[in-house]
This record gives C-alpha cells, sequence and structure tokens, in this order.
C-alpha cells in the first residue's frame, strides 16, 4: 500500500513536470486512481519518466539549434562588418586620391 502511494505521488508529480494540470474539479487524474494496481502504476510511472526524457532530448535539441543559428548570424554580421568596414577604407583612399589630384 505504502509503495503504491509513493508511485501514486510519482505519477503525479511527473505528469505536472510534463506540464499536466490535475482536473479543475480536484479529482485525481484517471492513471494515480486508486483501483490501479502496483503492476499498472510502475508501468505508468516508466512511461511517464521515458516521455520527460524524450521532452528533455527534444528541448536540448531545439536549444542546441538555436544556438547554432545565433553562431552563424554572428558569424555573418562579423563578416559583413569588415565588408563594409573594407569598403570605407577604400573610399577614403579613393577620396584622398581625388583631393590629391585636384
Amino acid at each position: 500500500q505504502e509503495e503504491a502511494e509513493g508511485l501514486r505521488d510519482e505519477v503525479l508529480r511527473l505528469r505536472q513536470a510534463l506540464g499536466e494540470k490535475q482536473p479543475a474539479d480536484g479529482a485525481p487524474h484517471p492513471a494515480v486512481a486508486s483501483d490501479l494496481d502496483l503492476t499498472s502504476l510502475q508501468a505508468e510511472v516508466a512511461d511517464l519518466k521515458q516521455q520527460l526524457q524524450r521532452e528533455k532530448v527534444r528541448k536540448q535539441q531545439r536549444e542546441d539549434a538555436l544556438q547554432a543559428a545565433l553562431q552563424q548570424s554572428k558569424s555573418t554580421l562579423t563578416a559583413r562588418m569588415a565588408e563594409a568596414e573594407q569598403a570605407v577604407q577604400e573610399i577614403r583612399a579613393a577620396f584622398r586620391r581625388d583631393l590629391e589630384a585636384a
């Protein structure tokens, strides 16, 4: 009985970690109904842990993709700034030559 209660608590905690809300009427989630046997509760906990792990992996992949895109944007911006600086130097040199020729 104690083990079943602990598993029910873990099911609720995992469901909350996955973003699920408890029913508005305060009733327990069907997965933690008291008539579920120990094996069913253990299976539910294992399934929820897998879901949570997959969600963590997806989140990390999204974060990695965003970081890569940010790094690419920074690199592109740096390259464009270098090109712009080169163009400014060329314009200044041309302007000086024009002034000297005049």
